[in-house]
């Protein structure tokens, strides 16, 4: 039987098996690639004061993310130091590009020991909260599934990132927002996604939606009672502003420390997106069109940038505001229940001392099942949603955006797959489920030129592979079914779309009379086809996952 421990055991093994072989850039001098970065990182917060962190040979690898990672980084060459022949591996300016097997476990073990304090306490946090009540064997399944997924096993454990650190972090606070009255846990929460943000800037995916239910809390609460909606509203600002002014410490004294870590951490100049990502300016860009229709080469940076934020608050809107309703009717639902619960406690004791007096029966004076332990209030049930609708809205229509980033809306994505057939879990159970196991297969397969490059094509194959098996997910069964939903028919569409580009990249190759005029008049045409294929299929789930938000609502309350 799979319990908790085995599900924790076999996603450590898969992740450090993963991490035995290629990574990002290994072996492309001059600059190498991500693992040299995180490497360089190390080696300069090591060794110099805070104040040079963010301006230190900025055209090799400069810091380019927010002081906590700057920090982690400092910590894990702590940790080397006590092993000199790593500690050698991060000798300023000496060891870049060193590859040396030393190194290259240290620094592995550093991703996988941060995945295991954060990521995965946090995603078990979130799951007891979320499947309370549920059998172990359920949460065990859940919790296998979940860490098992492969986008973020391949990104962080074979490519080489920490994003698990961020997204432990916000799964942290999600789970606290994953309460109904207003409580310490929303200050809590505003602590760990303080900290996420001050991790990994792209954190800021999720921030309309975590801004929008706690404002519905505290404006909900208000509505109660002034004083309280404002004491709430208080308690969380100040959470926010120590966390941050806690992490900065040592940049706060000087503006143009602070403005050089800005100007880092939001590099306008350097373009509307890098690479081939799967998102709407990236998808514009490939189009067959001319070259002075294409918003590239049609307005500036600042134009485009300004053009980015506009679309994204404008489809963020209505997701966010529909969040921050149903926080706000979750807290008037919720004081109207606890006083109703109080009522009948004090007229079930009041019996009691009667029954006693008079030698009747006396009726227990156990305090009534609060509803929302059968059934999620509004809030609760639409957070997952309003939190995959409004970071996919960023990965699609943000700035700057990078083909890892998918992993941001992928989490709360994945996080639906648990509750499958679970009637108050947030959704109807299968076509969710469906849904969601089709996200992270066009997920991972946005990334395939990436992973490519980094030399995980095994790893990617036997991944993908093997937990769509272990989980059940058959993308062709569900046409042999009587009814047969809009899910199943796309899901095979895409899945059969993604075999054949897989299939045309293996055959091509091995047809140098039809191969060589195509590479020669489009190079990158197996990126751009990815581009093509995944951005539809990504800009149907934000259409999907607003609508779901909408519907679970209403359904709720």
């Amino acid at each position: 039987a799979i319990t908790v421990i085995s599900a924790i055991l076999i996603s450590t093994l898969l992740k450090w098996t993963t991490g035995l072989y290629g990574w990002s850039g290994k072996g492309v001098s001059p600059m190498y690639g991500d693992f040299e970065a995180q490497r360089h990182w190390i080696e300069i917060t090591l060794h110099l004061p805070a104040s040079q962190w963010y301006f230190y040979d900025l055209s090799y690898w400069g810091l380019d993310y927010p002081p906590l990672t700057a920090k982690v980084s400092k910590w894990c060459g702590q940790a080397a130091s006590y092993f000199p022949r790593v500690a050698e591996h991060f000798a300023l300016d000496k060891s870049r590009g060193t590859e040396a097997n030393e190194v290259a476990l240290f620094m592995r073990a550093t991703v996988l020991v941060l995945d295991t304090l954060l990521y995965v306490p946090a995603i078990l946090f979130f799951l007891n909260r979320r499947l309370q009540g549920r059998g172990r064997r359920t949460r065990a399944i859940a919790i296998l599934t979940v860490l098992l997924q492969p986008s973020t096993i391949l990104v962080d454990h074979g490519h080489f990132q920490y994003n698990t650190v961020m997204l432990g972090l916000s799964a942290f606070a999600f789970s606290l927002l994953y309460t109904s009255l207003p409580n310490p846990d929303l200050g809590i929460a505003a602590v760990f996604f303080s900290l996420s943000l001050s991790f990994k800037q792209m954190a800021l995916y999720y921030a309309p939606a975590v801004f929008a239910i706690m404002l519905g809390r505290c404006v909900g609460l208000a509505r109660i009672g002034f004083e309280r909606g404002l004491i709430c509203f208080t308690g969380i600002g100040l959470a926010t502003i120590i966390t941050f002014a806690i992490v900065f410490r040592e940049w706060l004294r000087d503006i143009n420390q602070l403005g050089q870590i800005i100007h880092r951490i939001f590099p306008v100049a350097r373009g509307l997106f890098e690479d081939k990502v799967s998102n709407i300016w990236c998808f514009s860009s490939v189009l067959p069109l001319p070259a002075k229709y294409k918003l590239r080469n049609a307005l500036s940076i600042d134009s485009l940038a300004r053009l980015s934020l506009a679309t994204t608050l404008l489809v963020i809107l209505l997701p966010c505001a529909h969040l921050f309703a149903a926080a706000a009717e979750t807290v008037h639902i919720e004081m109207f229940l606890d006083e109703d619960s109080k009522r009948q406690v004090l007229a079930s004791e009041k019996r009691q001392k009667e029954g006693s007096i008079v030698g009747g029966s006396s009726i227990s004076g156990r305090r009534p099942r609060h509803l929302s332990q059968a059934a999620p209030a509004p809030s609760e049930a639409v957070l997952p949603y309003a939190l995959l609708s409004t970071s996919l809205a960023f990965f699609l229509f943000g700035f700057q955006t990078h083909e890892k980033s998918i992993l941001i809306p992928l989490l709360p994505m994945t996080l639906l797959i648990s509750v499958k057939a679970d009637e108050w879990g947030g959704g109807a159970g299968k076509t969710d489920w469906e849904w969601a196991i089709l996200m992270n297969n066009v997920s991972l397969f946005s990334m395939w030129p990436l992973l490519q490059r980094d030399g995980l094509v095994w790893q990617y194959v036997l991944l993908s592979v093997g937990w769509n098996w272990a989980i059940g997910y058959r993308p062709f069964n569900g046409l042999q079914s009587y009814r047969k939903s809009f899910v199943a028919w796309a899901a095979a569409i895409i899945h059969l779309g993604m075999l054949a580009l897989h299939s045309f990249e293996i055959i091509l190759p091995h047809l140098p009379s039809i191969a060589k005029p195509i590479f020669s008049r489009y190079p990158d045409i197996f990126p751009v086809l990815n581009v093509l294929l995944c951005t539809p299929v990504f800009g149907l789930i934000w259409l999907w996952s607003t609508k779901r938000q909408l519907e679970v609502g209403f359904a709720s309350g």
